[in-house]
């Protein structure tokens, strides 16, 4: 596998109210098949714990955000707070771990958040792009398919998930076709 340095952020809602209802859109998406820094998200709202996660992760502090993901998870966790605020907090940390290039932990992670909340289209979008980073095209794909099962009537979403489609087909067709 090629390593490829990149930046990745993901939106993380923590209201179920924002996270469920589609709008704002929320997500990973990959910027091209070949650009350094792949990864944009879409986001409008997050918790603040979320925000300050993805601050660490922009200013390339990613053992801060190591701390304060892993710390967030075991919070939630242990307070046994309501499995959305699980789902979310088990995202972030799978962004971390993403940004990290630990890609077993964070599938697990990603895993995990599916396994809390697999109707939200997020979490199938969001380990479609861990899969994407880490070289699994087909897998990728079918993680964003079944992601834009779930988008909902979300213009922007759907938008953002086909997008994501379209550059693992990408990347699944032989190399001289590949542009």
């Amino acid at each position: 596998m090629i390593a490829r340095p990149f930046s990745i952020f993901m939106l993380l809602c923590l209201l179920p109210m924002v996270a469920f209802s589609q709008n704002p859109p929320t997500g990973t998406r990959i910027n091209s098949s070949r650009a350094a820094n792949a990864i944009t998200v879409v986001n409008l709202q997050q918790p603040d714990e979320i925000r300050e996660i993805e601050r660490l992760l922009a200013a390339r502090k990613t053992a801060e955000a190591y701390e304060l993901a892993s710390g967030y998870v075991e919070e939630v966790d242990r307070a046994a707070l309501d499995g959305i605020t699980r789902y979310f907090a088990h995202n972030a940390l799978c962004v971390v771990y993403t940004q990290m290039r630990e890609y077993d932990q964070a599938m697990n992670e990603c895993d995990i958040a599916i396994g809390l909340v697999g109707g939200h289209w997020s979490a199938w979008n969001n380990r479609g792009t861990l899969r994407y980073l880490a070289e699994d095209y087909e897998g990728a794909k079918e993680d964003y398919q079944s992601a834009l099962m779930r988008t909902g009537n979300s213009e922007s979403v759907i938008e953002l998930v086909r997008y994501n489609i379209d550059l693992a087909n990408i990347r699944l067709l032989p190399t001289e076709q590949q542009k």
